[in-house]
Parts: C-alpha cells; structure tokens; sequence
C-alpha cells in the first residue's frame, strides 16, 4: 500500500513538471510571436495573444506572413549605422 502512493505522488510530480515546462515553452513561443510581428509590422499584442492560445500554429503562421507594407517601408528608410 505503502509503495503505491509514493508512485502516485511521483506520477504527480511529473505531471505537475511537465505542466509547468510547457508553460514556459509556450510563453517563449508567445513572446518569439510578439518580437517577430514587430519586426513584420504586425499587431504584436494579437500575435502574442494568439501565441499563447494557439502557439505553434500562430508561429508557423506569422513566419509565412509578409512583411506588411509600413514594415518594408521603415525597413527601406533607416540610415545605416555609422
């Protein structure tokens, strides 16, 4: 009896492990979501967003999506550094 629950209270803590390692990935995809639609002048509150609901089809997603037009035009118009 004894030997099961420390089983039990083992299969636990792995469950609760695992739980909080997907947490992070998911926030680390969330935020990539967020710091790439910046750089393709998209809304990066939504992208973040759907990257925490919908995190590896959001990635996917927005790594397929064009720059929008503003992006490329910022991106065109910046003076190299000296």
């Amino acid at each position: 009896m004894l030997a099961t629950l420390g089983t039990k209270q083992k299969v636990n803590n792995m469950n609760v492990a695992l739980a909080i390692i997907a947490l992070i990935i998911e926030f680390v995809i969330a935020v990539s979501c967020y710091k790439l639609a910046v750089k393709k002048g998209r809304n990066p509150i939504m992208w973040f967003v759907l990257g925490i609901f919908f995190p590896i089809p959001a990635l996917i997603v927005l790594l397929l999506l064009k720059p929008s037009k503003e992006a490329e035009y910022i991106n065109d118009n910046e003076t190299p550094a000296v």
